[in-house]
């Protein structure tokens, strides 16, 4: 077995028993394949209950740029459609190593532009649009919208981002707990997914690495809320890129959330009340 496969296989939240899967529920759901550069995009879709017009959260799923769609992703999409009411959309981006950087952030870009370009379709409201992402949807998250401040396809009220990695450049063994043998994912699988997802010329761009974005492009930023996780590699870069936020004007709200690995929001351990509490707090805020 390839080290790919492995890590694909192995895959946390890749299959849930029922009653973890159907512990939250949507109205309606379906499956769709919407026109990006590249060909389509296959899409989740996931109904509240019918009103007039719907707010929307836009969902990326993580997984190191690698892994593909999940059941864990079913699960955090239903909670949200269910008790933020909102229409929520999970794109479900190809993955690296066969589609490397840039590929999957032209797509979640294009994916995005035409939900929003096709809004009285669904009956959405263009003034409740909300995009987050987990991890490296997180990442891909900011990419597209630097990629937005200069196509201007869409207009986000706001962002959501669950322990993004923001630095492509620096080894993931010197970050912070790049010594600890018990972080999540393994310092040796993490340097495979950058590897896997981008080219060393590139990792240096703002939609590669966003830690990397200037002045300017951070400043184009709608409102943040970031949420990191206590025991994890990737806390303190994504923690460092929120103060640079504030420096140039960006309303964000930051958690550290003490005790927490990776992945702990949509995996739901240890922690995940203390995200999800901000989440719905966000999202209440954003709709109203």
């Amino acid at each position: 077995m390839s080290e790919l496969d492995r890590i694909r296989n192995n895959a946390v939240g890749k299959s849930l028993d029922e009653e973890q899967l159907h512990l939250f529920s949507a109205r309606k759901e379906e499956q769709i394949d919407v026109p990006t550069r590249d060909g389509s995009t296959h899409v989740y879709v996931y109904y509240p209950e019918e009103t007039e017009t719907y707010p929307v959260f836009i969902n990326l799923h993580g997984g190191g740029f690698v892994k593909g769609h999940r059941d864990q992703d079913i699960v955090f999409c239903r909670n949200l459609c269910q008790n933020a009411k909102c229409m929520v959309f999970d794109i479900d981006y190809k993955t690296a190593p066969e589609h490397r950087y840039p590929y999957a952030v032209h797509e979640v870009y294009d994916a995005l532009a035409y939900i929003y370009e096709h809004a009285e379709d669904w009956k959405l409201d263009r003034s409740k649009f909300v995009m987050g992402g987990h991890s490296a949807g997180g990442n891909l998250t900011l990419a597209a919208c630097f990629l937005n401040e200069k196509e201007k396809k869409f207009d986000l009220q706001g962002i959501i981002l669950d322990y993004p990695p923001v630095d492509m450049v620096k080894d993931p063994g010197d970050k912070r707990f790049g010594n600890d043998p018990t972080v999540r994912p393994p310092i040796a699988d993490a340097r495979m997914y950058t590897d896997w997802y981008v080219d060393p010329e590139h990792r240096k761009e703002c939609t590669a690495s966003p830690a990397y974005a200037t002045e300017e492009e951070l400043a184009g930023l709608p409102e943040v809320l970031l949420i990191t996780a206590g025991h994890d590699t990737l806390g303190e870069e994504a923690e460092q890129l929120a103060y640079r936020m504030i420096e140039v004007g960006v309303t964000i709200q930051a958690k550290r959330v003490l005790g927490a690995d990776h992945g702990f929001v949509v995996r739901r351990k240890p922690g995940f009340e203390v995200a999800e509490k901000l989440i719905f707090q966000f999202l209440g805020k954003m709709y109203a």
